[in-house]
This record gives C-alpha cells, sequence and structure tokens, in this order.
C-alpha cells in the first residue's frame, strides 16, 4: 500500500493538500480504505474456528489485544469475542431450522 507522502511526491503536492482535496473528492479520509480492508479481514478471522483473538490483531496492525478490541467495539458495537459467539450462535439456529424443517 502507497503511503500518502509517496503520492504527494508523485503528483507534487504536499501531503495535506492531497489528504484535504482527497476527503472533499471522496468524502472519506486517505486511510479509510485501508480501514475497511483491514476490518474485513478482522470479521473473515474471527470466524474462524481456531483463529485466536490476539494472533488476528497482531496479523491486522493492531498494536495489542486490547487495542483491537477497543477500535472493534467502537466500530461495530460488540467485542471481538461476542462477535464470534454471536456469528456462531446464529449459525447453529439456522442449522438447527433447516433441520426442523418439514420435507
Amino acid at each position: 500500500m502507497l503511503a500518502i507522502n509517496e503520492i504527494a511526491g508523485a503528483v507534487g503536492v504536499h501531503p495535506v493538500t492531497l489528504a484535504r482535496e482527497f476527503r472533499s473528492s471522496i468524502r472519506l479520509h486517505c486511510g479509510a480504505d485501508g480501514e475497511a480492508r483491514t476490518n474485513r479481514f478482522c470479521l473473515r478471522e474471527l470466524v474462524k474456528r481456531d483463529a485466536l483473538v490476539a494472533a488476528i490483531a497482531i496479523a491486522a496492525g493492531f498494536y495489542d489485544q486490547s487495542h483491537f478490541a477497543r477500535t472493534f467495539k467502537k466500530l461495530i458495537g460488540v467485542t471481538p469475542i461476542d462477535y464470534r459467539d454471536n456469528f456462531r450462535r446464529a449459525k447453529f439456529i439456522l442449522r438447527e431450522l433447516e433441520n426442523t424443517r418439514p420435507r
């Protein structure tokens, strides 16, 4: 992934100018795409049966598990563990409903 300084240098503008113009045109800050990619990675990894939350946090570039948990809760509304538990519970309920459906 390119840094804003590299992009600004390539087009001959100051990084602050580039960030301001990007934000006014796209309505997102420059790091939004990277954050969205990180969020998708974390959501995918959390639903894997053997993935450790601390390992996901480090792989996603967070300083530690607590930094990841705070950021995740702020964005998603629940902790990573609660998200995983809710996902597994919903998956189980759907399986049970499929098994009890008349054929």
